[in-house]
């Protein structure tokens, strides 16, 4: 569980840092996932919710080609790759 989530300035660098919540770039403000397991019979059943809040992109990088679409569409495949994960690896 992720108790804090925050924009790193500098990665991989020495000069790495985490920037403050008021001077981040971030879109991300908060993620909460409510996970289910339910066995039935022989089989176990995983159910995922996740909720997040985040920000507008900037309208500079919307009417990159593509850019507003992959952003958007990002949420639904994070879930669906950690439900096909699962399931790849219970059989």
């Amino acid at each position: 569980m992720a108790t804090k989530i925050a924009e790193v300035e500098d990665p991989g660098t020495a000069s790495e840092r985490e920037r403050k919540p008021c001077n981040d770039r971030g879109f991300l403000w908060r993620l909460v996932s409510w996970w289910r397991f339910e066995q039935r019979g022989n089989d176990v059943v995983v159910e995922l919710e996740s909720a997040s809040l985040s920000r507008d992109i900037p309208t500079v990088v919307k009417f990159l080609p593509g850019v507003s679409r992959y952003i958007r569409s990002t949420p639904r495949e994070s879930l669906e790759s950690v439900l096909t994960s699962i399931r790849k690896h219970v059989k």
